[in-house]
């Protein structure tokens, strides 16, 4: 009795370790141990700041001579500031983009001064829009649920089958922005000063970075990574598609 007891402990715990170690399957990013590396070294300009869409790139992550992404790079200002955005689009319904699902809180701090001059009173409104608390009484503005692209650094690693693999995933660098309104009264002039923090989980500018995808195949998945850089140069956008990598 004791050794059935003993056998169904044994068994039990094989299999938690055998559940724990798929669990935990994964590759680690920058790892070219088991991969096809392609090194591709391009760097892609933003040159037209008004124009709504520039194609960069038609990668071809697994070889194949086909493009699986399609990355494109334009600078914009939306409601919550200015942004440099890539933008990845799954070409063949083949390719997905790592991704996480996180929810967003955007906070308005206010902060309302006045001076006179003559007879005209002066009122001057500053508006904080961040993703944190400046002040207790701070308002929320929004609350949305997105699904953002992980920037990771090497030796991170890249656990297979506990992420969100989008479609079109955007992966973007928000920038401090500032814009005012004025309005006019008989005896008085209102001052808007809106400044938009834009201090949330944003792709990093200026520093080499990987991020995770999936190809889908006959027989199944194969996984991988791209090194990529975004960086701004004096106004100008641009990102390097340094190299990407493959499971065998």
């Amino acid at each position: 009795m004791k050794k059935s007891i003993f056998l169904a402990m044994a068994l039990t715990a094989a299999c938690m370790f055998v559940s724990c170690k798929k669990e935990h399957l994964g590759i680690t990013f920058g790892d070219t141990k088991g991969m096809i590396v392609t090194p591709c070294d391009t760097i892609a300009l933003q040159q037209d700041p008004y124009s709504p869409t520039l194609w960069l790139y038609d990668v071809d992550l697994n070889g194949d001579g086909d493009g699986d992404l399609m990355l494109s790079l334009r600078t914009y200002t939306s409601y919550n500031g200015r942004h440099a955005a890539i933008h990845c689009y799954d070409k063949k319904e083949d390719a997905r983009i790592l991704c996480k699902n996180v929810e967003k809180t955007v906070y308005i701090h206010t902060e309302t001064t006045q001076t006179t001059d003559g007879d005209t009173t002066h009122v001057y409104i500053d508006k904080t829009y961040t993703c944190h608390r400046i002040d207790k009484n701070d308002e929320i503005d929004r609350t949305e649920e997105k699904a953002i692209i992980q920037a990771f650094d090497a030796g991170d690693l890249f656990v297979l089958n506990k992420n969100s693999f989008p479609a079109h995933a955007l992966l973007y660098s928000a920038l401090e922005e500032s814009n005012y309104t004025e309005g006019e009264h008989t005896n008085y002039q209102i001052h808007n000063h809106y400044l938009h923090k834009n201090d949330w989980d944003y792709f990093p500018l200026d520093v080499e970075k990987y991020i995770g995808f999936r190809i889908t195949e006959a027989d199944g998945f194969r996984y991988g990574w791209i090194k990529i850089k975004l960086f701004n140069d004096n106004g100008e956008y641009s990102v390097r598609l340094i190299e990407t990598a493959i499971q065998e």
